[in-house]
């Protein structure tokens, strides 16, 4: 629960502005969270961890905006799965810009869940895996001990 707590008093200023409301308290489920949420909001500044939040909210069909950071190793593009950002009042409107215009929430929302299901499903990342295992194994009869 501990990513989705400490929420700068610069970003909770929006909630004045546009009627946004920040959890801190959101349950321990993100199955749940995702059902509640219009976007995940991931301003990743320093790096560590992974980047599941951001995947599942993608397979979840909740828009993100992220930064370069954030979004590092993931295939999504900018203005077609996620929207990016690394300053703090582009951001800000980056938010806005998707809460005030459905049919951007909506491409956001569709590529994203899309980007998921070609290249981040678990058969795809299972096939891609099992390739990358055999290709490392040598084959007994090339095995040769001195």
């Amino acid at each position: 629960m501990g990513c989705w707590t400490h929420i700068p008093d610069s970003t909770k200023k929006i909630n004045r502005e546009e009627n946004v409301i920040f959890d801190e308290n959101a349950p321990e489920d993100t199955a749940e969270i995702f059902k509640k949420s219009h976007i995940l909001l991931s301003p990743i500044k320093v790096g560590g961890g992974t980047s599941f939040k951001i995947l599942e909210s993608m397979a979840s069909g909740v828009p993100v905006v992220t930064t370069n950071l954030g979004i590092e190793g993931i295939d999504a593009v900018n203005n077609e799965e996620v929207l990016i950002s690394d300053n703090s009042n582009e951001i800000v409107d980056l938010v806005l810009k998707i809460l005030r215009n459905e049919d951007l929430y909506k491409k956001l929302a569709t590529n994203a869940r899309k980007l998921i299901e070609d290249k981040y499903a678990w058969d795809k990342i299972a096939k891609k895996l099992d390739e990358v295992y055999k290709s490392v194994v040598i084959p007994r009869d090339n095995l040769h001990v001195y």
